[in-house]
């Protein structure tokens, strides 16, 4: 109730001129590691401002805010998706084939991998870097999502691309790299509607100075609970 007072009380009392509603896109690899406390505080900071979190893929988050569904969303920074490269980009680091951290994945043959469903920006360029490197493979979960993708890897099925950050105790980089080769770089972006309003501009600058703190995304996956 003291909680609820407090909201009610920054509400009645704010001096910020700013109000409205904001919706915010954030991809599905980003959700499970977003720091909430960076929304709350822009919540504590623009108490009228209304701010909606809508979870989805990258190419569908671009079109939500050029169709004005959205107004703006962080993205995946990946360059085949068409029309990134035309965003702001927010962080930037190094993508891993990653296995189980007591895992035989890796020595088997063919090699079982996991990838993103089909026309997702980064299964065809992953299968291309497969094939170049005349690697056999064989695919055991295509998966939309990354959690599943974790999930398969983890249990020793598969091994698969992911964001250095994305490691944890039970992953790690698969060690024998001579086998495979690299991949391309991960990151962050930024998609803004065309005119956006200034409660909008307040978002991303918020989003904008949280990141900046960090020169990629493992400093701030690791830091979050800091911010």
């Amino acid at each position: 109730r003291m909680l609820l007072l407090e909201s009610e009380l920054k509400t009645e009392f704010s001096t910020t001129p700013l109000q409205g509603s904001v919706d915010l896109g954030v991809p599905d690899d980003v959700v499970e590691r977003f720091p909430m406390k960076v929304l709350s505080a822009f919540m504590d900071e623009y108490p009228n401002i209304k701010l909606g979190i809508h979870v989805d893929h990258t190419p569908a988050l671009l079109k939500k805010v050029d169709s004005g569904k959205l107004a703006l969303s962080i993205i995946t920074y990946a360059p085949s998706i068409p029309g990134v490269t035309e965003c702001e980009r927010l962080t930037r680091e190094p993508e891993v084939w990653a296995m189980a951290a007591n895992g035989i994945a890796s020595e088997k043959s063919p090699l079982p991998i996991t990838l993103w469903d089909k026309g997702w920006a980064w299964h065809e360029p992953i299968i291309e870097i497969l094939e170049g490197a005349d690697i056999e493979y064989s695919i055991i979960l295509e998966c939309e999502n990354i959690t599943g993708r974790k999930s398969a890897i983890e249990a020793d099925l598969a091994v698969g691309p992911l964001p250095v950050s994305q490691l944890n105790d039970r992953l790690k980089v698969v060690s024998h790299l001579q086998r495979l080769p690299p991949l391309p770089e991960y990151g962050l972006g930024l998609k803004i509607e065309e005119e956006p309003k200034p409660e909008v501009i307040a978002v991303a600058n918020h989003l904008r100075q949280h990141f900046s703190q960090f020169q990629n995304m493992a400093a701030w996956t690791g830091n979050a609970s800091n911010s």
